[in-house]
């Protein structure tokens, strides 16, 4: 058999002629670079849905600045959307997980990816926070309860050399933390670990998410 290199483009005439040897390497590196492109893509994800995930945050604290009250229909449309996002986020976070150690693993054995992933893992509380409540969306159900805070604040402006009131809203996700010490508890789930269980319970009976979201980020990032 013969091997050419060339580029297949319409009007390209020139095919250089190429060993067995050196087609097969060029083989094998263009298989890899798929496959980080794809890795690539994995992460782009990632990146696309935590800043959906944060601009529906900083939507839903301006509806509330700008439409004061509210009712059932928006509350519970805020929170599926939350959900939605987070459920996105956090799939796509075990997404990318998932395949850059299995892809690194087979473009080179040696690769530390897993002890890097291992080392964020038992450094950050946020980390082992989001896997674990990964899990319990995957197996159990949804995050439900999200609350809205609104405060006035004094800001000094130029104009007049006055002070006018300000409205602040900020939004939080919270989630129960019994909800998350059951699920630890289950013999069904294997794998935790018993000191995340004390951590969590050093932490509020509704833990607000949204810090921790973004530390995770910082983590994956």
């Amino acid at each position: 058999m013969v091997y050419y290199l060339g580029r297949l483009i319409i009007g390209e005439k020139k095919w250089d002629e190429i060993t067995e040897e050196r087609y097969n390497t060029i083989r094998s590196h263009m298989s890899n670079i798929i496959r980080a492109f794809r890795i690539e893509e994995c992460f782009n994800m990632i990146v696309e849905n935590y800043r959906e995930l944060e601009e529906e945050i900083l939507s839903i604290a301006l509806n509330h600045i700008i439409y004061v009250g509210c009712d059932s229909y928006r509350l519970i449309t805020e929170e599926r959307e939350l959900n939605r996002r987070l459920n996105n986020f956090l799939s796509s976070c075990r997404l990318y997980r998932d395949q850059l150690q299995k892809t690194t693993k087979s473009i080179n054995k040696n690769t530390q990816v897993s002890k890097f992933l291992k080392d964020e893992y038992n450094k950050s509380f946020s980390y082992r926070l989001m896997e674990t409540l990964r899990n319990y969306i995957q197996h159990c159900g949804l995050v439900y309860g999200y609350t809205v805070s609104h405060s006035v604040i004094n800001i000094r402006r130029v104009i007049n050399n006055g002070e006018n009131d300000q409205i602040a809203c900020a939004v939080g996700l919270k989630f129960k933390k019994e909800t998350l010490l059951e699920y630890i508890d289950d013999k069904r789930n294997k794998g935790n670990n018993p000191k995340f269980k004390q951590e969590l319970g050093n932490y509020p009976d509704r833990i607000d998410l949204v810090p921790h979201i973004r530390k995770y980020m910082e983590s994956i990032w």
